[in-house]
């Protein structure tokens, strides 16, 4: 291994231990300043990551798989979940937004920059784009970046308890089968994921989550 690639490894570890230390928006800030840094001195490009414009049909199956996937969570899921652990995902950190307008938009804005543009970027741009690096082979590598992604993601909700880890577990495994379906374009599965956010948003606006 070269000395370049041993860097990017280390830094690549360092990241995926990040966001299980539950240091909240200072993760973000940190995995903002060691990403675009490297993507500078890597000389890499946002394309390579997943970022390029993509077809309006693509745009349109994002928005529609986001929704459906949203309201399969919300009302099948996470109930069927529940039943099997005996826990309700906790989400009671969020329990002010129940009938508060405001709330309501400040968590919508939260979960499209964080959740949709930030989340994606991180987990399915950045760090598959790492992985990718260090596994050659396709099948491999789709292996091993929806596994060890998914599972980083899933503990780092680990706030919601069994429930959301579980749940959360899941969609991030179905987030990196849609990743590759949609030609591994990452706007597309900032749609999927602010649109699914949007739904669980509104639920719980309205009491319904």
């Amino acid at each position: 291994m070269t000395k370049r690639n041993t860097l990017l490894f280390i830094e690549l570890l360092v990241l995926l231990a990040l966001p299980l230390l539950n240091l909240n928006l200072l993760y973000v800030a940190l995995v903002l300043v060691i990403s675009l840094t490297t993507r500078f001195l890597a000389r890499e490009t946002f394309s390579d990551y997943g970022f390029f414009r993509p077809k309006a049909r693509a745009v349109l199956v994002a928005v529609g798989a986001g929704l459906l996937l949203g309201l399969a969570a919300n009302l099948f899921l996470d109930p069927l979940l529940a039943r099997l652990t005996g826990q309700e995902v906790d989400l009671g950190g969020y329990e002010k937004v129940k009938g508060s307008l405001a709330g309501f938009i400040g968590l919508l804005g939260l979960g499209w920059v964080v959740g949709g543009l930030f989340e994606e970027y991180f987990f399915r741009g950045y760090l598959f784009n790492r992985i990718r690096g260090f596994v050659r082979n396709e099948k491999v590598f789709r292996f091993a970046a929806i596994g060890i992604t998914s599972a980083v993601f899933a503990l780092a909700h680990g706030y919601q308890g069994i429930t959301g880890v579980i749940g959360t577990f899941i969609f991030s495994i179905i987030m990196g089968g849609l990743f590759f379906s949609f030609r591994k374009n990452a706007w597309c599965m900032v749609l999927v994921h602010g649109c699914f956010d949007t739904v669980g948003i509104t639920m719980l606006y309205l009491g319904l989550g």
